[in-house]
């Protein structure tokens, strides 16, 4: 089964520390599960911040943006527990993106699975610019996927975001 879509969401947030275990128990017994619950949502992985920040990122795979607006996702019922340490509830910094990838054109290896390490880089283009910098991304990306353990480069273009 593909593990691979054409859309992301991300959650970015900083915990204070007193709800950080609870915090990230509900995530990880209950947010996640309920989330991988809805159709069209392919995979999730959570992630720390080893340097930089905000400290906590999950990042879902979609197997597109669409999947946001399903009422699946948008009236999925929220639990007391959830409704008490959700991010939007307890959390600061807190940012959510939605990506549509839009190169490579083809998902290149959809049964794979979430990576063990992530590095984002987020950055605006102008239009003007556009073409030129899609043509030095995709000479960086050849050489990215030449360095071994290195498992794939995606760029995506992001959307409005939507609640999580």
């Amino acid at each position: 089964m593909a593990k691979k879509g054409k859309g992301i969401f991300l959650v970015y947030v900083d915990i204070d520390a007193k709800h950080d275990k609870e915090f990230n128990d509900w995530y990880n017994t209950e947010h996640l599960p309920e989330l991988l619950a809805v159709p069209g949502i392919l995979s999730a992985a959570r992630y720390k911040a080893v340097k930089g920040g905000p400290k906590y990122l999950t990042f879902y795979e979609l197997e597109n943006v669409g999947v946001l607006r399903t009422s699946a996702f948008t009236d999925r019922p929220r639990t007391p527990w959830g409704q008490r340490v959700s991010p939007s509830v307890i959390g600061s910094s807190l940012t959510r993106i939605v990506g549509e990838q839009i190169f490579p054109d083809a998902l290149e290896v959809p049964e794979r699975g979430m990576a063990p390490v992530l590095q984002i880089g987020r950055m605006s283009v102008p239009v003007e610019v556009e073409a030129e910098w899609s043509s030095i991304l995709r000479s960086v990306r050849a050489g990215m996927l030449a360095v071994p353990s290195w498992m794939v480069s995606e760029r995506d273009q992001s959307r409005a975001a939507h609640g999580s």
